[in-house]
Parts: C-alpha cells; structure tokens; sequence
C-alpha cells in the first residue's frame, strides 16, 4: 500500500509498504477520506515533540475490509468513521468517564500510523458506523465536529447569546454554524481573509469582520452597545486575539480557547 509519512521537520515521502496486520480486536479500514488538520501542519513543521517517522491524518472515513476474530460489531463493507484518541479504559481519568485526560493516550495520525495512507488499522471500540447516505468527505468531518461540539457544550450558549468567532478556517466555521443551531441572536465571524469571511456568512454569520481593515474590538462593542458577547471562541491559537477576546467578553460571559497557541 502506498503512505505519505513525514520523516522530520519539513520532510515528507510517499512510500510502498506492507499492508497492516491486524490484531484480534481490530480493523483494518480501507482510506476513504481523510481530513487536514492543523495539527497535521504543525507535525509537519516540527512543532510538536513526537517520534519520526510518522504517518499523520486523524480525520479519517473509510470502509472496513477486515475483522479480527474478537471484533463483534462491524463486517467487511462496513461505512465507519474513526475516533483517533487512543484511551486506555483503566487509568484515573478513564475511569471517570474523562477519557481525553487519560494518563496513557496515544492518537492515530500522531503516534500510530494515521490516515495518509490507503488502509489504516483501528481498535474496534474507536469505529462508528455511518449512514451509506453520507460521503466519505462527509463523514471525515465527524471528528473535527465532536471536537467543536464538545467545546460547543462546555461553552453552554444559551438562546439569545451573542458570539464572537476567532478565526474562519474549518474548525471556526463549524462553531459559526453550531452557535446558530445552539439559538444566539448575534454570530460574528472574523478572520484576515475576505473569502473566509464571505463563507462564513453563507453558514450563518450575521455579521463579519476583517481585521486586516478594522480593529475587532472596536467593532464587536460597537454592535453589542458597549457590552462585548456572552460567548468568544478562539479558534486562532495567537496569543494577540486570545488578548482582544478578553476585551470583547461582557460580564459573566465564557469564552473557549480552542486554537493551539505555540509553545
């Protein structure tokens, strides 16, 4: 099978290698779609401290073409979307339900083998079937969902809200529309790029800001009377706008830091 592994910092090659075999509580899954990350980019610009080389890509649908002899849930043909966090199940926090603080985890596309290859192989307990009605583009989008969904929640929007959205690349889009579907009034988008902006109101952003031409935080006190928004997401990670996110949050108000702001 072909993969395209990244060998250090800004090096990368795609190679032949042996398709995977599976243990007995896995599945290998066929490479339908696979997503890019940001995290991705920043494997391949050697930001993160991880072990080379490593096949990225954790954004992953696909179609299962073979079981291990425990698994009891899935069948060759199978449509499934891969959850990449590899939990334990037995440490402190995954014994309280907190499994992405477990004290042992392992992603696929970060320290397994990921999706930038033809076949993948997976745990069974981190498989979701999914409907035949979506595409594999679609159904790679499940993972970067959860992800904002989870943050989404821990936001608690409430109807009527007003929100401010950092940053219009794929992950800030999301949380345009899912601050809408969670019932605020009012949904800022801004970005430096006009095209992002003009997306982001096409998914329902009310109103959009480009910081390369206005100062955001002039503008988000200007729509809200000098108040600021109930919610922010930060879906940068630059330490200047997570600065200008403290300075539109009105009282009381939460705000998610969901960028990855650098070491």
């Amino acid at each position: 099978m072909r993969a395209f592994r990244i060998i250090g910092p800004l090096k990368g090659e795609v190679v032949e290698q042996k398709v995977y075999e599976i243990k007995a509580n896995e599945v290998l899954v066929r490479v339908g779609a696979c997503g890019i990350c940001g995290t991705d980019i920043h494997i391949f610009k050697g930001e993160l401290p991880l072990k080379y080389p490593v096949v990225p890509g954790h954004e992953i649908s696909g179609e299962v073409i073979e079981v291990g002899s425990e698994v009891q849930f899935f069948r060759k043909g199978d449509k499934v979307a891969v959850n990449p966090n590899l939990y334990c199940r037995k440490c402190y926090y995954c014994k309280r339900g907190l499994v992405h603080f477990c004290e042992n985890w392992k992603a696929i596309g970060i320290h397994l083998p990921g999706g930038f290859a033809e076949y993948v192989k997976v745990p069974e307990f981190l498989l979701h079937k999914v409907p035949e009605t979506l595409s594999f583009e679609e159904a790679a989008f499940a993972e970067p969902i959860a992800c904002c969904l989870h943050g989404i929640r821990r936001l608690e929007i409430s109807t009527g809200d007003k929100v401010a959205v950092f940053g219009l690349g794929p992950i800030g889009l999301i949380h345009i529309q899912l601050a809408k579907m969670s019932g605020a009034s009012l949904v800022v988008g801004i970005d430096l790029i006009e095209k992002k902006l003009k997306i982001a109101e096409s998914l329902g952003a009310d109103y959009t800001i480009n910081a390369g031409s206005k100062d955001p935080v002039k503008e988000i006190m200007s729509l809200t009377e000098g108040r600021g928004v109930d919610k922010v997401i930060e879906a940068t990670g630059s330490p200047k706008v997570l600065e200008q996110a403290l300075r539109v949050i009105d009282y009381c108000g939460k705000i998610l830091v969901f960028g990855v702001a650098p070491p």
